[in-house]
């Protein structure tokens, strides 16, 4: 794109393109040939994310993946103090977690990444009496809620893992559940 003789030798800010160079030495030789300037591709973040498993626990996880842009990379999470905190986390509680990517040529990308926990699992119980003395009517409704279904229940008067929510038939007795 420069027009006549004595063009500069060296070249900077050009855009995208192929750009023809020939050199012509003292006795006229010349040489010819293609440089083409090219970009990388954007610098871009995905993720797969783990959500914490119970209530209060520290079990969530991220799994970033940097596509695009000069490496090396450097990851700045926002919750760690300091740059080049490393590209995955693990051991991590319900929050919103944020992170800028820097490539090798200062471009950067950013991500916000939501790691949610399930509601406190509870259980609610309404048992119902016997009718009268030495009977085997009573019952027992269990009502479970937050945590992961489906739910197993291991009644401490059953042999193994019973995995029955609601009790009937049953004899004066205390009964326990987990």
């Amino acid at each position: 794109d420069l027009v006549g003789t004595n063009n500069i030798e060296d070249r900077t800010g050009l855009s995208m393109d192929t750009y023809t160079v020939s050199v012509t030495d003292f006795e006229g030789c010349v040489k010819s040939f293609d440089i083409v300037v090219s970009e990388p591709s954007e610098l871009t973040l995905s993720d797969s994310s783990t959500d914490v498993d119970c209530n209060g626990n520290f079990s969530g996880a991220i799994d970033l993946t940097t596509a695009g842009g000069t490496g090396p990379f450097t990851y700045d999470w926002d919750h760690i103090v300091g740059i080049d905190d490393g590209e995955d986390l693990t051991g991590l509680d319900a929050d919103t977690y944020n992170v800028t990517v820097t490539d090798d040529q200062g471009c950067t990308a950013t991500r916000s990444i939501v790691i949610s926990e399930p509601a406190v699992l509870d259980v609610n119980e309404v048992h119902v009496d016997l009718d009268c003395f030495d009977d085997s009517d009573g019952t027992i409704t269990l009502t479970i809620t937050g945590g992961t279904a489906p739910y197993n229940t291991d009644w401490a008067d059953l042999l193994g893992t019973s995995n029955i929510q609601n009790r009937t038939g049953l004899i004066a007795d205390t009964y326990s559940v987990t």
